[in-house]
């Protein structure tokens, strides 16, 4: 369970699950009249929980129609709902229009371990805040100790190579960008 008495000196925010309801089936889905109830779903969903993968925002949607795989078909359908979109090493993340990726500033747990998010469904920014948090309560630390203690952060108890690239990768993206710095030792530490 999330302790969440650290919000209020931390980045660490509470994950909003969404209820997703059932729409239809897959004929509904992708009959024309079903466009508007599908993009007001999107948009429920992109409002509680972006950014989200944009993997994880279209397999939401066609859950609701009873849809299990995307197919070319379906995301046409998808794809011309307008949203904003950024990568993370290819991965695509879907923000609301409002947020703006270079000023997002937490990261967001879920307090059930059930709806906890896979980490490359989590945006670089958000693990960079995490990181941030580790390095603000830890001090400076290597690499490889700030990847396993970020992923930690997000409910991991042990890391593998998918949390040791996905965390890596938005460490290694923040030294590049000056957000964080690397010391000559290999110690990391938090530039702000």
């Amino acid at each position: 369970k999330l302790d969440t008495s650290s919000f209020e000196n931390s980045r660490m925010r509470k994950y909003e699950d969404v209820n997703i309801p059932i729409l239809g089936n897959s004929d509904s889905f992708y009959a024309a009249s079903s466009e508007v109830d599908i993009q007001k779903l999107m948009f429920k969903i992109i409002s509680a929980q972006a950014p989200i993968s944009k993997k994880s925002l279209y397999k939401s949607v066609l859950s609701a129609y009873g849809i299990s795989r995307s197919g070319n078909r379906a995301e046409a359908i998808l794809g011309r709902i307008m949203h904003f979109e950024t990568s993370d090493s290819g991965v695509l993340f879907v923000w609301q229009p409002e947020q703006k990726p270079e000023e997002y500033d937490i990261y967001r747990v879920s307090e059930q371990p059930e709806n906890k998010r896979s980490i490359d469904d989590i945006s670089s920014n958000e693990i960079l805040n995490a990181s941030k948090d580790v390095l603000c309560e830890q001090g400076c630390m290597n690499k490889t100790d700030l990847i396993k203690e970020t992923s930690k952060k997000f409910g991991f108890n042990r890391t593998g190579n998918l949390i040791d690239i996905t965390i890596g990768y938005a460490v290694d993206s923040a030294i590049t960008k000056g957000e964080l710095s690397a010391m000559p030792d290999g110690k990391i530490t938090d530039k702000t």
